[in-house]
């Protein structure tokens, strides 16, 4: 095994990961890579039927355990609850990993309490 990815690896094994829009996309590559190196994550998305086959095909194809909650990064309380939720599951979030240009202005604005950040 390279240096390098023994490096990531130990940085990220046992971390938990959240990953919004990881259930397809560039979001489904990213699980796949944070739950290889180790991590235990979870994916938000807004379509069920894309969580369920996306989570199906993590565990197929790479023997991946990943937790799910439906979430819409534009109802700031809904993806705060998703969020809570899957952090009870997974032991907290030590990595965020936003698909969407929208959780940022939703994190600036409700977990970073800076006022005035557009949504």
């Amino acid at each position: 095994m390279e240096k390098s990815y023994e490096f990531r690896r130990r940085n990220i094994k046992g971390k938990s990961a959240i990953v919004t829009g990881g259930a397809t996309g560039i979001g489904s590559s990213i699980v796949r890579k944070l739950g290889t190196l180790g991590a235990k994550v979870g994916i938000v998305s807004r379509k069920e039927e894309n969580l369920i086959a996306a989570v199906r095909a993590f565990k197929e194809d790479d023997g991946i355990d990943v937790v799910w909650r439906t979430g819409d990064v534009r109802d700031p309380d809904g993806i705060k609850n998703s969020f809570d939720e899957l952090a009870g599951e997974i032991g907290g979030i030590d990595i965020l990993s936003a698909t969407q240009r929208e959780i940022l202005f939703v994190l600036l604005k409700n977990f970073l309490g800076m006022v005035g950040a557009p949504l």
